[in-house]
């Protein structure tokens, strides 16, 4: 398996680009990602202010979600693109996938990237 600074691109602009015109970039499969995964970028310190910013700000985080939630359904070419996804197909598939997303990010900002036991 490549570590991920092998593979990762130099940009944020080069990602989403190749990422538009290759999806087989893309790893549907989940896997275990432990300590040794990390890119060379990570900095524990700077990540832990991130994830306190976030505890501390966490109910206007879910406040500014919802928000987003409802301008996303509310605008007619995005919602036209979730429902090609099939996966926003439904009221009951667009409320699981937005739980998802939020139990994501809750676990990403929480959770200790260097231990593997953390989440």
């Amino acid at each position: 398996m490549e570590h991920i600074n092998d593979v990762q691109t130099q940009t944020v602009e080069e990602h989403f680009k190749l990422i538009l015109e290759d999806n087989s970039v893309i790893d549907p499969n989940l896997r275990d990602v432990t300590s040794n995964d990390l890119p060379a970028w990570y900095n524990k310190n700077i990540y832990k202010g991130a994830q306190n910013y976030y505890k501390r700000n966490l109910l206007s985080i879910i406040a500014a979600s919802t928000v987003g939630l409802i301008i996303v359904f509310a605008v007619e070419t995005i919602l036209k693109v979730l429902l090609c996804t099939k996966r926003s197909s439904s009221t009951c598939l667009a409320f699981k996938r937005y739980v998802e997303t939020l139990q994501h990010l809750h676990n990403i900002s929480t959770c200790d990237p260097a231990d593997t036991n953390s989440k």
